[in-house]
């Protein structure tokens, strides 16, 4: 039998494609705008109103109305996850139906990941979290930093295997975002229904579905469609209907999929329009009244070695009040401007640092090769929390790990040169 053209299908694949390329980590960008917005409710951040806020605002607006659309259309890791399970059926000619017990069991999976993530993680700032889109992203930005994230590179080879035999595998079972999409699109308008649940044994639509939806049933699983329509396109017998609302809607000229073109579109120019000028100061909005924890633990070393020579050449009282002096002026960095490098997800990522008596006042971003989308939630928020805090060890930002590292390595470069003890000219 000769297979049906599905017009719909090779649209859907052409929007996943240029969102792949423009916006390939647009889903941890969202999940860490979320993150944001629960933070701001617990009072732990500021409300920051930018362009990652209008691409989730736009999503949830989406999702409500016609469901899951971002992870059947839009979302770069899962179209990798279905094409990886497409391919291992085109070439190993091998299917593996889960059971559908075990299979609705692993689907609350993801709620409990989403609970871990918003209680231990978000709430209470514990770090012990395998998050594979942090693999997905060192993988994008060619630093293999499989040391740093090995729990990450684990689950991601683990959900690639499973995605060989069951077709996306962490959409189903383990995506926090997706479990949240869930939870919001339950009424939503844009929905599947089969006309005749008795028209035959196929099961075409059941087989075609990449959720493993059962489409006898498919009107209680709303919150899992990704609205992909493919059970809709393969039915030969017409019998899987689009509808909006209660209206019948062909899928070959569904508005939904060109909703999914302009909403790639509309990302893509709102991500990328220019972020806050690279030279544009970045200061905190209040003195910080404590030191790096470089700058304390070597402060303290050496006042300890300083003490104990004191002790050693036991010093005249005439001189305890400049002994006093010296140590309550030992500096460890000098006063000035400098500049450090690090590598974000591409090399050449450049910051500016001014110091003054041991504290770092001021941070800018000079030159960066980064993808702006990306790069500016973290060029706002990093430098911030690294001069508030007077420490390097500070929260990366999920969605941009790399970038989030670059500006800390860039940091840290540029202390170096400002040591005291560095005798080559690095002040500008």
């Amino acid at each position: 039998m000769t297979k049906k053209v599905m017009p719909t299908q090779i649209l859907r694949f052409f929007i996943q494609l240029i969102s792949f390329i423009f916006f390939p980590l647009s889903f941890a960008m969202l999940l860490s705008q979320i993150k944001s917005l629960y933070l701001v409710f617990l009072g732990k951040e500021n409300f920051q109103f930018n362009q990652n806020f209008i691409m989730l605002i736009v999503t949830l607006i989406i999702t409500i109305f016609l469901g899951r659309f971002f992870c059947g259309w839009v979302c770069a890791f899962g179209s990798i996850l279905e094409l990886i399970h497409f391919l291992n059926k085109k070439i190993v000619k091998k299917t593996f139906e889960m059971p559908k017990k075990l299979d609705s069991f692993l689907k609350m999976t993801k709620y409990f990941v989403l609970v871990y993530l918003i209680v231990i993680v978000w709430t209470f700032g514990k770090t012990f979290y395998a998050d594979p889109w942090d693999a997905f992203d060192n993988l994008l930005s060619l630093n293999f930093d499989i040391k740093t994230y090995l729990p990450s590179f684990i689950f991601l080879v683990l959900v690639l295997i499973l995605s060989l035999f069951v077709s996306r595998a962490h959409c189903r079972y383990f995506c926090p975002l997706g479990a949240i999409f869930n939870i919001i699109s339950r009424a939503k308008l844009l929905f599947v229904k089969k006309a005749d649940k008795n028209c035959g044994k196929c099961s075409i639509c059941s087989n075609t579905c990449p959720m493993g939806i059962n489409m006898n049933n498919v009107e209680n699983y709303k919150g899992e469609c990704i609205a992909c329509v493919k059970c809709v396109e393969s039915c030969s017998r017409f019998n899987m209907q689009l509808n909006i609302a209660k209206t019948q809607i062909d899928p070959r000229y569904t508005s939904a999929a060109a909703i999914a073109g302009v909403f790639s579109l509309a990302s893509f120019f709102a991500t990328a329009s220019s972020i806050e000028p690279l030279d544009q100061k970045i200061t905190s909005s209040k003195p910080s009244t404590i030191f790096s924890q470089s700058t304390q633990s070597e402060n303290n070393s050496n006042l300890q070695k300083n003490q104990t020579e004191l002790k050693n050449t036991s010093p005249s009282p005439q001189n305890s009040q400049e002994i006093n002096t010296q140590k309550s002026t030992f500096k460890i960095y000098k006063d000035g401007t400098y500049t450090g490098e690090g590598f974000g997800y591409r090399p050449g990522l450049v910051v500016q640092i001014t110091i003054k008596n041991d504290k770092i006042t001021d941070i800018q971003i000079i030159s960066h090769h980064e993808t702006p989308s990306f790069a500016q939630l973290p060029f706002e928020i990093i430098p911030k929390e690294i001069i508030e805090s007077q420490s390097t060890n500070v929260d990366i930002i999920s969605g941009a790990t790399r970038t989030s590292y670059g500006i800390i390595m860039a940091v840290e470069d540029a202390l170096s040169k400002a040591k005291i003890e560095n005798t080559e000219p690095s002040q500008n």
